[in-house]
């Protein structure tokens, strides 16, 4: 999508508008949340799913007929990221809801690891996509997978946890699960953890390696798309690495270091001019990006009691808000002060932020044991 939007426009601005749009809609992450605990997860998940295979159908037909512009492309995007906002903190908590308590941080990892997966296939496998069949054939791709998606949600075993229902109001549902987190110092960390993180080191991924592997590297879209997959074979070694830890009280201190060094290799590979040693840099900040990722879900799944795991990870999608602003201001930067420069800023930025969260509330590097029992 990025890569789309960079050759209809030229402009490193709009790439980071294409981040914006799509996680707008993050800001409802604490009602979505609310909704997860309300309702059947499964069937919030699915429908999300259709939603968004019936957007990329809309698209292909665009692109077939010529008429597609630049705002459908936002449009499409922002409706994508509103549907997304109601699957995330449904399918973040029936990862916990399907497995016994105690092995809630091995299926957060594992998990993610099948993410990762993905996310090493689908850029090299979209990239190639798009340069030969162009775009229309990644939108009509796209959407068979969404709904192939939708049908593997249906296989999902429930071990633990229920909808709670409607025994109280929506509104007291959303007010007891933000103080629910208020009350709770390492949860609250784990999530400013989380909106750092979205604030200044993703959108290293979507808005300053399009124009760096278009500008640094001469790449095209094929190019883009490995040097994306070599985030994911880092963050599949990543969640490996976490899912064979046996113990996790740890978390929140490794969780720490290995944000920091996130943000320091996303500078690190921006001053590479070499695509192979970029690849390989990009690797470790995968494998940074997914430690840190996953302790922080681990953290929040393993603390949270299962009636309240939705809207623990719906405030985790809202912290997902801080992206659009991190991408939008990265994609200013760019244009302002270029790309290097950019890369610096965030990194700086990402690392005074983290320094206050351990300064405020130094609870999340003490030791603590974060598979607790559940009431």
């Amino acid at each position: 999508m990025a890569w789309y939007v960079l050759t209809l426009t030229d402009s490193p601005l709009l790439v980071g508008f294409v981040t914006t749009s799509r996680q707008a809609a993050t800001l409802f992450g604490a009602f979505t949340g609310a909704i997860a605990d309300r309702f059947s997860r499964t069937g919030i998940v699915i429908s999300a799913q259709g939603f968004m295979a019936s957007l990329a159908f809309v698209m292909t037909l665009l692109v077939l007929s010529e008429n597609v512009q630049t705002w459908h492309i936002f449009v499409a995007t922002a409706m994508t990221g509103l549907a997304r906002i109601f699957d995330m903190p449904a399918r973040q908590a029936l990862v916990a809801d399907s497995v016994p308590v105690e092995k809630v941080s091995n299926a957060v990892a594992l998990n993610n690891s099948g993410r990762n997966l993905m996310q090493i296939a689908a850029p090299v496998t979209g990239g190639i996509l798009f340069s030969i069949v162009g775009p229309a054939g990644s939108y009509l791709v796209l959407g068979f997978v969404y709904i192939a998606s939708a049908m593997s949600i249906t296989f999902i075993k429930i071990k633990s946890s229920s909808p709670i229902g409607y025994t109280n109001s929506f509104w007291t549902t959303l007010v007891q699960g933000i103080n629910y987190v208020r009350n709770n110092k390492t949860l609250l960390a784990a999530l400013l953890m989380a909106a750092v993180a979205n604030l200044t080191a993703f959108p290293f991924n979507y808005a300053l390696m399009p124009v760096y592997a278009r500008e640094t590297l001469n790449s095209g879209s094929s190019g883009l798309g490995l040097l994306l997959s070599g985030i994911g074979i880092g963050a599949f070694i990543g969640s490996i690495v976490v899912a064979s830890m046996r113990s996790i009280e740890n978390a929140g201190r490794i969780g720490i270091i290995a944000l920091i060094g996130w943000h320091i290799m996303t500078t690190i590979v921006i001053l590479s001019p070499i695509f192979e040693l970029s690849f390989g840099l990009i690797m470790i900040a995968g494998i940074m990006q997914s430690m840190s990722l996953v302790l922080v879900a681990s953290i929040l799944l393993g603390i949270a009691v299962p009636d309240f795991r939705g809207r623990v990870m719906g405030l985790r999608s809202l912290a997902v808000y801080t992206l659009p602003i991190g991408s939008l201001i990265t994609g200013a930067l760019i244009t302002q002060v270029g790309l290097i420069q950019a890369a610096v800023i965030n990194t700086v930025l990402g690392g005074i932020l983290i320094a206050g969260i351990v300064l405020l509330i130094p609870t999340i590097i003490q030791k603590q044991r974060i598979l607790i029992a559940q009431e």
